[in-house]
């Protein structure tokens, strides 16, 4: 009488199980986080301007420019492309490859907000901050010049969230695990 069942040749389940919990407990979190928050010039944290900008501030009359929401939306199909990917390999039983589709999703929506900021976040800044960032940058003189004979305020010389570029540079990804 031939023996029934399963023969177990080689037992992969814990690299599955494994992969499966870094693919379910980890967020991939895209801003600035407490690491990058510091500013060389101001008191103001670099998240602190992120939420500034990204919401708006009326009782100094900053307009809000939202640009991480936006930016990770624009993202979302090549997103969604990297969680699927690190969805087969936790099938696969391939925990880091997990961890690299992650982090190539947090890259990603990185680069799109990045990239969003460098187009130029509506509206065009005020005269008063044009005239502010003249002093040290030719786009602004350029900017000032070109409101002077009458053209439109635009965001093609002096872009609205770079300055010094250090919020710019503070915004990143990180892997955080959750339970």
């Amino acid at each position: 009488m031939a023996k029934r069942g399963l023969t177990v040749t080689k037992d992969h389940t814990s690299q599955f199980l494994k992969a499966v919990g870094v693919l379910t407990n980890t967020k991939v979190m895209v801003g600035v986080p407490e690491a990058n928050d510091e500013r060389e010039d101001s008191s103001v944290t670099n998240a602190e301007i992120g939420y500034m900008m990204e919401n708006g501030v009326p009782e100094h009359n900053v307009p809000a420019r939202p640009h991480l929401v936006p930016g990770v939306r624009r993202a979302q199909p090549k997103v969604v492309d990297y969680l699927k990917q690190a969805g087969r390999l936790a099938m696969d039983g391939r925990p880091d490859g997990v961890e690299r589709a992650l982090m190539s999703a947090g890259q990603t929506a990185v680069t799109s907000v990045k990239g969003l900021i460098r187009e130029g976040i509506a509206p065009p800044l005020a005269d008063s901050t044009v005239r502010a960032r003249a002093r040290k940058r030719k786009g602004a003189r350029l900017e000032m010049e070109r409101r002077a004979a009458g053209e439109a305020p635009s965001t093609d010389l002096v872009k609205p969230l770079i300055n010094t570029a250090q919020y710019l540079n503070s915004i990143t990804y990180v892997l955080r695990k959750t339970k």
